[in-house]
C-alpha cells in the first residue's frame, strides 16, 4: 500500500486507527502508586496481583500474557472509549479489538525492541520493530525493523544522508528518517517516480521536495506550497486547471485541496494499483477512470468521449466517465450504474449541475429541474429533489434539512428504530435525536415510554423528557438542559443548535427566521442573528448583551443600534445600514485611539464606559485597563463575537478588541486600511487571506460562506475554543476553523489509505470539509459504533 499518492515509492508503512486516551482511569483518593499501574497503561483491578503477569511484556502467541493479550508481540490489555489507559498510553484500535499502546515524541521514548511511528490517525506510538533489517526481503512494514518496506526490501533507518547509500537520500517521513533511493533530477525536473529525483520525491510530475509546516514564512520553493501528511510534509503545487500542472501533471483534489497530480500512461479502463498510473491520474475499482475532457473547439471532433456504457459527469478534477444504465433521467433508481445519468441521487436519477464547467457530453452550466436544487459535494455538484417532509421523497430517501442549498431529499441511512446515533442520515428514518433513532409516528401510536410529538416539523416517537427540536409548551418537557424557546425544545449555542434554529446572540438556540412573519405571534425577527425574539426593553444606544435586549432587536459591539430610517442624534446612518455616532465610536464598538470613541476611553481595542463606582450592567464586568476602570462585555465560556478575542484582565476575563500578532481584525473601511498581515477588509474588519496553515497562532483559516461571500478566498479568523467532536454551530466556534454535522472536525490532511475514501459529510459547502472513512457495504463491517453511510453518487463507507 503506498503510503502517500504520487510519493514516487510503493511504500508500506505500519497504520494503525488510534481511537484516543481520553481522561486517565479514576484513581482513588489516595493516588495509584506505580505498582498498582500495570505497565500496559491500565490502572489494575487487583494491586497485588502476582508478578509475572506479563503485561506489557515481550510475546509471540497468546499462551505467552497471563494477564491481557498478545497484540504486536507485546502483552497488552484491552481498553475502550471511556478512556482507561494511562499516561503516556493510548488506546488503538486493532482488527479484533482496542488496546493499550505507549505513545511517544522520538524512537528513544520507546523499549529498545520498538520504533516511535506515526499512524494513520496522526498518532506518534511505540510498535516493535520486524525482525528484518535494511535490505532484506519484506511483504509488509512489521516485517522490517524500520518498520517500512518499499518494492518488497525493508528501509534502512537514518538521521542524514551520511547514514544512507550512494544512490540513497534521507527523507523525513513519520518521526525519523528513511533512506529511499534517489535520481539525479534536480527540483521542477519532469519525473514519474521520486527514485528519478535528487529529494526522493516526486509530485504532480516534477521533483519536488519535504518541507517543515511549521516554517513561517513558507519554505517551498516557486509556487509551492508545505502540504502536512500523517508521514511527510510535502511541498506541493496548487492548481485550478491540469494546465498548471505541466506535461506530466493533472489537477486532482487532493487532501481537501486542488493540487496536482503525476499523470501516467494506463489509458481508461487499464487495471492499476495506484492513481499515478493512470492517464486520467485517478484509479477506481483496480481500474484507470476514463477522462473526458477537454471540451473541443467548434468545428473538432472529440476523440475521448466515454466508451459505451459510460456517461461523462463533471468533477472537480474534470470530467470523468462512470458506469450508466438505461434508467432515464427523473426516474427511480437504487444506483448509480442504473442512470442514463451515471448518477442516483436518493432514489431518482439526476445530473450533474456543475456550473461554469464543461465536459465531452455534458453542457457548460448545466441547471436542474424547478423541483431540484443543485448541491455540492466532494465528487462533485449534483441536482437532488426539492422537499418539504420526509413523505415528498422516495422509500429509499428522507428530507435532510441540512444542507446549504435547502432542504433536499438524501439517502436514508441503514439503522433502524430505537438504534444508537449521532446525525440524521444514520437512521433509516432520518431522524436522530438523543443518540437515538426516532421513528415515525404518523399514525399517533409509539412504543410505551414514548411520546408522539414534531420533531423538527415531522411527527415522531420522542422519548421524555423531550430532545432538542420536538415541540414543546413549557421547560420541564424539554431535556437534556434544554428550554422551550417559541415552542420547541433548545438548547444554549454551547451545546449547539437543532435544524432549523440558530445561535442567537444571547446564546440560546431560538427558531431561525428572515422576516417577522416566520416566527410565532409576538415575536420579532432580529435581522442581524435570524433568530426570533420574544421581548426586549432597552432603547437605541443603551448597553445590551444580544439582540433580544434591545427594542431594536439589534446590538452591536454591546450597544443597542437602530435601522437608519429611525436615527436621532447623536447618531446618523452608517454604512452598514444601522445609526451610529456621528462624532465618534460608541461605547462598545472597536476603536484605535481614544479619540475615536465618544466617551474618550479605548480600551484595547473597544470603547468602553467608565465604572468608577465599579457597576457595570449585566453581562460586563468592571475591569482596571492602565489608569482607569472601565465596563467590558464579559467572555461568555471564553467565547466573544468573531471580531473578539477573550482575555482574562486581573479576575475576569473579557472580550477585547484586535488581536495580538498578525492578522489583527482592525477596523477597516477599505483593503487599503489593513495591512499585509491582514490585507483584506471583510465586514468592516481586516482579515488576513489564508491557506491553510498561514493564519497566526491565535487565528484558524476558514473557508468562505457560500451564501455570503462570492469568491473562494479563505479568511483567518480568531480561532474558537471547542475541541475535535464537540458539538458546534459554526465553523468560527471550533479549534479547528471545521464544524461539520453539529461537531467540530478535522479535515483530510492526508490521502486516505486503501480500503478508505475521503468523504464530505454528506453536507453542501463550496470548500469541501472531509475526512477518512472505512469503504462498507453494511454497518456489520464497522467498529466502534461507525455507521456505514452512503455518499452523494451512493458509495457506502464508515463514519
Amino acid at each position: 500500500m503506498s503510503f502517500l499518492t504520487n510519493l514516487g515509492m510503493s511504500m508500506s508503512l505500519i497504520a494503525l486507527g488510534a481511537c484516543g486516551g481520553g481522561p486517565s482511569a479514576e484513581r482513588p483518593e489516595r493516588g495509584l502508586s506505580d505498582a498498582e499501574v500495570g505497565p500496559d497503561g491500565v490502572a489494575d483491578a487487583a494491586p497485588d496481583q502476582a508478578p509475572g503477569s506479563g503485561l506489557g511484556q515481550a510475546c509471540l502467541v497468546p499462551e505467552d500474557c497471563r494477564l491481557g493479550e498478545c497484540v504486536d508481540a507485546r502483552c497488552r490489555a484491552p481498553c475502550d472509549l471511556s478512556g482507561d489507559c494511562t499516561e503516556p498510553f493510548r488506546c488503538v484500535s486493532r482488527p479484533l479489538g482496542a488496546y493499550c499502546h505507549r505513545s511517544c515524541a522520538v524512537t528513544a521514548d520507546c523499549d529498545k525492541d520498538e520504533r516511535c511511528a506515526a499512524t494513520n490517525d496522526e498518532e506518534r506510538l511505540c510498535l516493535p520493530r520486524g525482525p528484518a533489517s535494511s535490505g532484506m526481503a519484506c511483504t509488509e512494514a512489521s516485517d522490517c525493523s524500520s518498520l517500512a518496506c518499499e518494492r518488497g526490501l525493508c528501509l534502512q533507518d537514518c538521521i542524514d544522508a551520511r547514514g544512507c547509500r550512494a544512490d540513497e537520500t534521507c527523507l523525513m517521513v513519520g518521526v525519523e528518517g528513511l533512506c529511499v533511493t534517489a535520481g539525479e533530477l534536480s527540483s521542477e525536473a519532469p519525473c514519474t517516480e521520486g527514485a528519478e529525483c535528487q529529494s526522493g520525491v516526486c509530485r504532480g510530475g516534477a521533483c519536488t521536495v519535504a518541507c517543515d509546516p511549521d516554517a513561517l514564512p513558507d519554505e517551498c520553493p516557486n509556487d509551492r506550497i508545505c502540504v502536512e501528511y500523517a508521514q511527510v510534509s510535502l511541498c506541493e503545487r496548487p492548481c485550478v486547471t491540469s494546465e498548471a500542472c505541466g506535461p506530466r501533471g493533472v489537477c486532482l483534489i487532493v487532501a481537501g485541496r486542488r493540487l496536482c497530480g503525476t499523470r501516467g500512461e494506463s489509458a481508461g479502463g487499464s487495471a492499476c494499483t495506484a492513481s499515478r498510473q493512470c492517464l486520467s491520474g485517478l484509479c477506481e475499482a483496480d481500474r484507470c477512470v476514463y477522462n473526458c475532457e477537454p471540451p473541443c473547439p467548434a468545428g473538432n471532433e472529440c476523440l475521448t468521449s466515454c466508451p459505451a456504457g459510460h456517461a461523462c459527469i463533471n468533477s472537480p478534477s474534470g470530467g470523468l466517465c462512470r458506469v450508466a444504465g438505461s434508467v432515464p433521467d427523473g426516474q427511480a433508481c437504487t444506483t448509480s450504474e442504473q442512470c442514463s445519468t451515471a448518477l442516483c441521487a436518493a432514489g431518482r436519477c439526476a445530473r450533474d449541475c456543475a456550473a461554469g464547467r464543461s465536459a465531452v457530453g455534458v453542457a457548460a452550466g448545466a441547471s436542474c429541474a424547478a423541483d431540484e436544487a443543485c448541491v455540492s459535494f466532494l465528487a462533485g455538484d449534483f441536482c437532488f429533489q426539492r422537499c418539504g417532509q420526509s413523505d415528498d421523497c422516495s422509500s429509499e430517501a428522507y428530507c435532510e434539512q441540512a444542507f446549504a442549498e435547502g432542504s433536499v431529499c438524501y439517502w436514508r441511512g441503514s439503522k433502524v428504530d430505537g438504534a444508537r446515533c449521532e446525525f440524521d442520515r444514520e437512521c433509516h428514518s432520518g431522524a436522530c435525536a438523543a443518540q437515538t433513532c426516532l421513528a415515525s409516528c404518523a399514525d399517533g401510536h409509539c412504543s410505551p415510554g414514548l411520546s408522539c410529538a414534531l420533531h423538527n416539523g415531522e411527527p415522531r416517537c420522542t422519548p421524555e423528557p423531550r430532545p432538542v427540536g420536538s415541540s414543546c409548551t413549557e421547560a420541564r418537557e424539554c431535556g437534556g438542559g434544554a428550554s422551550c424557546v417559541a415552542g420547541v425544545c433548545n438548547l444554549s449555542c454551547r451545546e449547539g443548535c437543532a435544524a432549523s434554529t440558530v445561535c442567537a446572540s444571547d446564546g440560546s438556540c431560538r427558531p431561525a427566521c428572515t422576516v417577522d412573519d416566520d416566527c410565532v405571534p409576538g415575536a420579532s425577527c432580529a435581522v442581524m442573528s435570524g433568530a426570533c425574539s420574544v421581548g426586549a426593553e432597552v432603547e437605541p444606544s443603551g448597553l445590551c448583551a444580544s439582540d433580544f435586549d434591545c427594542v431594536s432587536g439589534h446590538c452591536r459591539e454591546g450597544r443597542c443600534v437602530a435601522r437608519c430610517g429611525a436615527c436621532a442624534e447623536p447618531t446618523s446612518c452608517a454604512s452598514d445600514g444601522f445609526c451610529r455616532a456621528s462624532t465618534g465610536q460608541l461605547s462598545g464598538e472597536l476603536c484605535r485611539l481614544d479619540a475615536d470613541c465618544t466617551g474618550g476611553v479605548c480600551a484595547r481595542g473597544v470603547c468602553a464606559d467608565t465604572c468608577a463606582s465599579g457597576l457595570c450592567p449585566t453581562g460586563f464586568d468592571c475591569v482596571r485597563i492602565d489608569d482607569v476602570a472601565v465596563c467590558l462585555s464579559a467572555c461568555e465560556d471564553g467565547l466573544c463575537n468573531v471580531d473578539r478575542t477573550c482575555r482574562r484582565l486581573s479576575a475576569s476575563e473579557v472580550c477585547l478588541g484586535g488581536h495580538e500578532g498578525s492578522n489583527s481584525a482592525a477596523p477597516c473601511e477599505s483593503d487599503a486600511a489593513c495591512d499585509a498581515s491582514a490585507p483584506r477588509c471583510e465586514n468592516g474588519l481586516c482579515r488576513g487571506v489564508c491557506d491553510y496553515s498561514s493564519c497566526a497562532e491565535a487565528f484558524v483559516c476558514v473557508p468562505p460562506d457560500r451564501d455570503l461571500d462570492d469568491d473562494d478566498e479563505s479568511v483567518c479568523l480568531p480561532r474558537g475554543r471547542l475541541e475535535l467532536g464537540q458539538l458546534c454551530a459554526a465553523d468560527v466556534s471550533c479549534a479547528s476553523g471545521r464544524c461539520r454535522g453539529g461537531r467540530c472536525f478535522r479535515a483530510c490532511s492526508r490521502p486516505c489509505p486503501s480500503g478508505e475514501a475521503c468523504v464530505d459529510w454528506g453536507r453542501g459547502e463550496r470548500v469541501p470539509r472531509w475526512g477518512c472513512a472505512v469503504e462498507c457495504p453494511g454497518d456489520v463491517d464497522c467498529l466502534f459504533g461507525l455507521s456505514c453511510r452512503r455518499d452523494a453518487l451512493g458509495d457506502a463507507t464508515c463514519y
